[in-house]
């Protein structure tokens, strides 16, 4: 009697070890993965994705050294890319592109932030210029609650915002002090975020 008592103890232990073993190996193996989610991710420079020659082309400008190009760091988690070009027939009418690119460094522990984000800007409608709150259209092909919005005051605003993989959320503004959009400007800032979103 004593022996079996002896041998089921042993097998008892064994079981309860190789239980522990395994929570331990599938503890280390989680914690590899959302290290590797969170390590992996790194901040993205507008810059280095889309370059002068494409804003060239999508927009139609006539001469690519009327093009201006500046980059700006915002912190750890986002980068900008401006570009700025004067109308050819006023001088002093301006258009610019301004892409920026923010890093989910929270993907671990918040992996829908961006999409839970755009969400919120869809269901509440965002602010525009003079405090005005302007309703987001829906986008389709750009991700989960992709949209876009549009505003004529002083100056004109066309903004699309998106989110690719729940890792970026990109967002792209054009403003500019002409009278009218130019034509096709929902086409174009469009072709501009595809471009982007295929890219990173």
């Amino acid at each position: 009697m004593k022996t079996i008592k002896i041998a089921l103890f042993t097998v008892l232990t064994l079981v309860s070890c190789q239980t522990k073993k395994e929570n331990v190996q599938e503890s280390e193996t989680v914690e590899i993965i959302n290290e590797k989610q969170t390590t992996a991710l790194v901040s993205v420079n507008p810059c280095d994705v889309i370059q002068k020659e494409e804003i060239v082309t999508i927009f139609s400008i006539p001469e690519i050294s009327s093009l201006e190009q500046f980059e700006k760091a915002n912190g750890e988690d986002s980068k900008s890319c401006q570009f700025i070009w004067n109308d050819t027939v006023e001088i002093r009418k301006a258009n610019q592109v301004t892409i920026t690119i923010f890093l989910n460094n929270e993907l671990a522990t918040r992996p829908s932030k961006f999409t839970d984000m755009l969400h919120v800007d869809v269901q509440k409608g965002v602010m525009g210029f003079g405090g005005q709150v302007i309703q987001p259209i829906n986008i389709e092909g750009l991700g989960t609650n992709a949209y876009e919005v549009n505003q004529k005051s002083n100056q004109l605003l066309h903004r699309i915002k998106f989110q690719k993989d729940n890792k970026y959320l990109v967002e792209i503004t054009f403003n500019s002090n002409l009278n009218n959009f130019p034509d096709d400007i929902n086409k174009k800032m469009k072709e501009i975020a595809k471009y982007i979103y295929l890219k990173i």
